[in-house]
């Protein structure tokens, strides 16, 4: 019987349990383990895992895949005890931020006959605790499978098969690739977030401030929330490819503020520029390859009436003829 070990039973490593249980695999073992005794429990509890062993030598014997779901913080240190203990031939995934780093420190701490081949599960919804995991939270995802040109092609096929078994879809990418992207995608965002909360927080208006807190700010201001040892080591492991976008940012800031000063319609255009950015990544365009096509019969009338909405219908009838099943629709305002 194989078996899949699941090193870490955080949200996403019960995620991944449940996906692979409710894959029905055959003669596969789901074990996992953990240092706290109270999540290996609530991981059986919940049906992730066949079985659970809190002690990391005997949850690595004779596992032919190890999934590791643990701590940015804390990889280095976990592939250096697994290392040492692996069985022959044994496939290493992660779950983690950061790919360039992991596979060197993959190189150093792991048998020559084990492979390491990086992975990054990106579920639809922020999963911080056990109450937030679904069995199909993997389901449609997609989900980065992120291997060097030298990595054994069998246990990248691993990889890629468990993520299929999940209902993923394997985004197949180099190291450095995933870290540039995920740096702009993933790290950039809490620095924003972050950076919001210490400039408003600076404030002497701080005070009076917090008292007219409104869900913008909130919705914003939550990625700041996310444990910042982490964070920063992530930051860290993607210093060069997260200042290459900071500096972006600070530059598109610049136009926005420039815009804002100068008042007129350059900042309209601009909002709604950004409306039809993030429409067309919602509604699956902008992974399109194809050229926008001719304007469709239909959203103008749905949208038409106020300059703006015109300006807008006419760039979702657009986004539309891409993606028949949008699930965006452009909110029009009711008139008073």
């Amino acid at each position: 019987m194989d078996r899949i070990t699941i090193l870490g039973m955080g949200p996403l490593g019960v995620t991944i349990g449940l996906g692979l249980k409710k894959a029905r695999l055959k003669n596969t073992e789901i074990l996992g383990t953990d240092g706290d005794s109270k999540a290996l429990k609530r991981a059986e509890q919940m049906g992730a895992i066949d079985t659970g062993n809190g002690n990391l030598r005997s949850a690595m014997q004779g596992a032919s895949l190890v999934i590791m779901d643990t701590p940015h913080s804390e990889t280095r240190e976990f592939l250096e005890a697994i290392g040492l203990i692996l069985g022959q031939g044994t496939t290493i995934t992660d779950t983690g931020p950061a790919k360039v780093q992991v596979t060197e420190w993959a190189r150093q701490y792991l048998p020559h006959d084990a492979t390491y081949v990086g992975g990054r599960p990106l579920p639809p919804h922020t999963m911080k605790t056990l109450d937030d995991v679904v069995p199909s939270g993997l389901q449609g995802a997609g989900y980065c499978v992120v291997a060097e040109a030298s990595a054994d092609p069998e246990s990248v096929r691993t990889v890629a098969g468990m993520v299929e078994a999940l209902g993923a879809k394997p985004v197949f990418m180099s190291p450095e690739e995933h870290d540039s992207y995920a740096a702009a995608m993933s790290h950039l965002p809490i620095a924003l977030s972050a950076a919001l909360v210490t400039a408003l927080s600076a404030s002497p208006g701080w005070r009076d401030m917090a008292k007219v807190v409104g869900p913008e700010f909130s919705d914003l201001s939550k990625l700041a929330a996310l444990d910042p040892e982490d964070n920063a080591v992530a930051f860290n492991g993607s210093s060069g490819s997260l200042a290459h976008w900071l500096d972006r940012m600070i530059a598109e800031l610049t136009v926005y503020r420039d815009q804002v000063q100068a008042g007129g319609e350059e900042i309209m255009e601009t909002l709604i520029t950004a409306w039809e950015q993030l429409a067309r990544l919602e509604s699956g365009a902008a992974a399109a390859e194809e050229s926008l096509g001719p304007p469709g019969p239909t959203m103008g009338q749905a949208l038409g009436g106020m300059v703006v909405g015109r300006r807008l219908a006419d760039r979702a009838k657009q986004l539309t003829d891409l993606n028949k099943h949008a699930a965006w629709r452009y909110p029009r305002r009711k008139r008073r």
